[in-house]
């Protein structure tokens, strides 16, 4: 098997043609959201804007991300960025990519619940009761979009409960 070094950054995802990925890289100690064509071995890094946490969508054009406490999304090509919602973050992808998935923190209700919304950013809903002096750290969609799975931890990061949300 192949190893090789291909960027310096973290938190990388595939693109869903599997040519590039997006990942975390650093400019001058900022956190920057980038890209790399792994098709072109001879290919720089794109620096799209600041960000973190990168999640394509499936279909190819658009990429959500972690920005200032904020699910933002962008254009693979770095045009027309957007913020989803603030106070949130863990963004996943409907398999049709026309539905991001991301937790929200709610001061008033002390605790972290899950909403969706369409991908440009309308519709937004919530999905889930706030789940109390816990952080969700995992959350993603069934392969038919019927179904959400969440992982959360406590205080201690300890891992407390899978939960399970059947949508309407």
């Amino acid at each position: 098997s192949e190893h090789r070094k291909v960027a310096d950054g973290r938190y990388a995802d595939w693109s869903p043609d599997g040519r590039q990925i997006a990942y975390e890289c650093y400019a001058n100690g900022i956190e920057m959201l980038c890209t790399l064509d792994l098709a072109n071995p001879e290919a720089d890094p794109v620096i799209l804007t600041e960000g973190a946490a990168a999640r394509w969508s499936p279909t190819n054009e658009i990429i959500a991300y972690s920005h200032s406490g904020g699910i933002y999304v962008i254009n693979s090509n770095g045009t027309v960025k957007y913020l989803i919602s603030e106070y949130a973050k863990f963004v996943s992808w409907s398999p049709d990519g026309n539905w991001i998935l991301y937790s929200k923190w709610s001061a008033n209700e002390n605790g972290w619940m899950l909403y969706i919304a369409r991908s440009d950013g309308s519709q937004q809903r919530r999905i889930s009761n706030p789940y109390p002096e816990t952080y969700l750290l995992y959350v993603q969609w069934s392969p038919d979009s019927s179904r959400i799975i969440g992982s959360f931890y406590d205080d201690q990061e300890y891992y407390r409960d899978i939960i399970l949300i059947v949508l309407n």
